[in-house]
């Protein structure tokens, strides 16, 4: 009995409103996020609560923080910061930066095998476009387990639980460091970071979405991965390559851009391709920073 409690209050969180956890800007006008009735239910919503503070332990969500990789460029090319948070010799680097200095950030949700050797690429191109980005580790998670294999994924909902609170704790310390333009805060997220972004992003207060490598479409018997989230009047860049794991699966294919009319802001870019790191190809890249450079508040 209790495991059926708690396999209904994992399948509820994920299609749960806002108001159960830590957030930003709350948006009432994006779609999706708050399912009739069941909120009137007690039970429910007490197990509900418990499994999303199962979900949200602060020693695993601190964990992702600490060996988050950060990247600052420098008033050079070549003379950047570079490391995990939690290494004291890149606090204090960051702590001597000049004081009423902002750097736009991108906040970097990876795919569901952890960070890649990729991420580097991204790095030299924020580097030419004086961006900041930090890249949260999931996998420094005592629970964390990659949710796939080369069989396929499971599709676990607890795994994204997890990532959603790490997305808005990341989010959250992001806004309170100096060296951060408040007002130019993007999230991007791919594969299963993707998912997170799609499903989640309208809970943090940021400035755009990118979503990659995700098809926003799910089969009947897991609704509660279907649709795009996010808030109808910020933009989206949605990246996809032709011929993935996700884009062929059946009950998987489809499209984030699926709906039209009600993503205005949505840009997608579909590439002639069968790898699932799309920022690991130039096309991908350039996509990326194009689109910060054109929703970058000056």
């Amino acid at each position: 009995m209790m495991c059926r409690i708690r396999r209904l209050a994992l399948s509820l969180l994920l299609l749960a409103p806002a108001w159960l956890g830590p957030a930003g800007a709350q948006d009432q006008s994006s779609r999706g996020l708050e399912p009739d009735g069941w909120t009137e239910n007690p039970l429910a919503a007490r197990h509900l609560e418990q499994a999303y503070r199962f979900h949200h332990d602060p020693v695993d969500l601190d964990k992702s923080w600490e060996r988050a990789t950060v990247f600052v460029p420098g008033e050079e090319i070549g003379l950047f910061i570079y490391g995990f948070m939690g290494s004291q010799q890149v606090r204090d680097r960051l702590a001597a930066l000049p004081a009423g200095r902002r750097y736009p950030l991108v906040i970097y949700l990876h795919d569901a095998n952890g960070p890649t050797v990729n991420e580097n690429s991204l790095m030299e191109e924020f580097e030419i476009e004086n961006i900041a980005a930090l890249f949260p580790n999931s996998m420094a998670s005592r629970r964390r387990v990659s949710d796939c294999t080369d069989n396929g994924c499971a599709m676990s909902p607890e795994v994204y639980l997890a990532r959603r609170a790490e997305m808005i704790h990341a989010v959250s310390r992001a806004r309170r460091l100096a060296w951060v333009d408040t007002d130019n805060i993007f999230l991007v997220g791919l594969g299963e970071g993707g998912a997170v972004v799609a499903l989640w992003g309208a809970e943090v207060a940021v400035n755009a979405y990118a979503v990659a490598s995700w098809t926003c479409t799910a089969p009947p018997e897991a609704p509660w991965f279907q649709g795009l989230r996010t808030p109808l009047e910020r933009p989206v860049l949605l990246i996809n390559g032709r011929a993935t794991r996700w884009t062929g699966r059946p009950g998987w294919e489809g499209s984030c851009a699926g709906r039209p009319g009600e993503y205005e802001r949505a840009a997608s870019l579909v590439i002639d391709t069968a790898v699932q790191d799309v920022f690991a190809l130039a096309a991908g890249r350039r996509a990326l920073i194009a689109f910060l450079y054109e929703h970058r508040v000056r």
